[in-house]
């Protein structure tokens, strides 16, 4: 990919000339790798002929429907469901800028810091070819999630200076409190869980570590700090949330799901292509990953590289990682390989 910049350079500095040549300011849903991103109340004013024409296949392929929803002071409501779409389109007004300039340091040649010029790289250029962005963690915090009463039990001095209304404690976080270190949260554990997935991140990869570095770093963490539900497996009572990344990452367990969904989650805060896959290893059904990497995919298997039963603070082996062949030897079958990815 690296080798590539400087035509990936050439494209954004015409594509930039493009857009602002002529006065234009990019929208939040432009045409984006030949489709076109509509929020929810463009979906709806396209009128009963054209969304019949959207729900019976016609012309799918040239649209997505994202509903992002704004409260009454226009801020984002993030969903789990925009969080899944992570890896596909972040919309401008929830984009993390300074992350993408940092992974990509080369787009200050064509772009500058100007955020308008970095978006419109990322929209019509750096997507298509695997520069994938993210939402910036701030923007996972809006109006309508925000956990006012724990963020004013936690820093009882804001509440005094500005009471206790929701909007207020709101602004004061927005405004002030990132910047001052102050932390926030969500009333929905989903989005809480992201943002400790982005302070683990923080922790284990740096800015100048390649795709394959981050790989090898989120798979370590979750071998040294996530325990197969072995107990549980074995009486066949393993709670839902071992399935999810809430447990694998908030408790510390997981089952073969838990740990696909969380390691194409690190994934997505990373701006790394990746998905789930599922069939059968040993006969059993089981979930596990496929990534890409410098253009080409690879599969890995986080569950069956983490020992069972646990051994806390060792690594074994890596006898399931980035390999070519997607049975890993034949063990395993999988039932999709992840054409599309979402």
């Amino acid at each position: 990919m690296r080798g590539n910049v400087g035509k990936l350079l050439l494209t954004a500095a015409v594509v930039l000339v493009a857009f602002t040549g002529k006065g234009a300011t990019a929208k939040a849903y432009d045409v984006v790798g030949g489709t076109a991103y509509i929020s929810w109340d463009e979906y709806i004013d396209l009128g009963d002929a054209k969304i019949a024409q959207l729900e019976n296949g016609t012309v799918a392929s040239k649209y997505r429907i994202i509903d992002l929803e704004t409260d009454k002071n226009g801020m984002p409501v993030i969903t789990g469901e925009l969080l899944n779409l992570m890896d596909k389109y972040v919309p401008a007004s929830i984009f993390d800028y300074d992350w993408y300039l940092r992974k990509h340091p080369e787009l200050v040649e064509a772009c500058g810091t100007d955020k308008n010029a970095v978006y419109t790289f990322y929209a019509t250029t750096g997507q298509a070819v695997g520069w994938q962005g993210r939402i910036a963690p701030d923007k996972l915090i809006c109006p309508q999630n925000f956990d006012d009463a724990r963020y004013a039990a936690e820093n009882p001095d804001v509440a005094a200076a500005v009471g206790s209304d929701k909007m207020a404690l709101y602004m004061h976080y927005a405004g002030s409190g990132i910047a001052e270190g102050r932390k926030g949260y969500a009333t929905f554990e989903t989005v809480n869980t992201y943002l400790k997935m982005y302070e683990i991140s923080s922790q284990i990869i740096d800015d100048g570590m390649s795709d394959r570095e981050v790989v090898k770093a989120v798979h370590d963490w979750m071998v040294l700090n996530i325990a197969y539900d072995y107990d549980n497996y074995l009486k066949r009572t393993i709670p839902r949330e071992s399935y999810e990344i809430e447990g694998a990452i908030n408790k510390g367990k997981a089952v073969c799901d838990g740990y696909a969904k969380t390691f194409r989650a690190f994934m997505d805060i990373q701006g790394i292509e990746c998905v789930k896959i599922s069939g059968t290893a040993n006969g059993g059904g089981h979930a596990w990953n496929k990534v890409k990497l410098n253009g080409e995919y690879y599969y890995i298997d986080v569950t069956w590289d983490d020992p069972v039963p646990d051994k806390p603070g060792q690594i074994y082996w890596y006898n399931y990682y980035l390999t070519k062949d997607p049975t890993f030897g034949g063990d395993h079958a999988p039932e999709n390989d992840g054409e599309e990815w979402y």
